[in-house]
């Protein structure tokens, strides 16, 4: 009788924890979009997509928040910019090098490159 209760109270703690890791992951998730929502309702600037990509950290946006921001910054075109967006597509194709979103960031990065003089590019091949 002992071991019967025993292993239900194993089965109800395991349950229990199955039911808030999920739950965790799909509010993460939620959140995650929502921040992306919020940084394209004000207008999608490089602020805006900053902070709902540090704020979407760990959720399924982030990797298009990545690519959104350095899409941004490409189309700015200052070499500030196109610096900071070469880091990002780097960073992000080797964080994410079997998602969906990493064929977009190669075609980012070779057109970022483009763009940057012969040694700023090629110094930190991501690629």
């Amino acid at each position: 009788m002992r071991l019967a209760v025993r292993v239900l109270v194993v089965a109800l703690i395991v349950t229990l924890a199955v039911v808030l890791y999920r739950q965790h992951k799909e509010t993460t998730a939620r959140e995650g979009w929502g921040r992306f929502a919020e940084a394209h309702d004000q207008g999608a600037t490089v602020e805006a997509l900053e902070t709902a990509r540090d704020q979407a950290a760990g959720s399924p946006a982030r990797p298009w928040l990545d690519f959104e921001l350095a899409f941004k910054l490409y189309s700015q075109g200052t070499p500030a910019d196109l610096e900071r967006a070469l880091q990002i597509t780097r960073e992000s194709m080797a964080a994410y090098a079997n998602h969906p979103v990493a064929e977009p960031l190669r075609k980012l990065d070779t057109a970022i490159k483009t763009f940057l003089p012969q040694g700023t590019s090629s110094g930190n091949s991501g690629t």
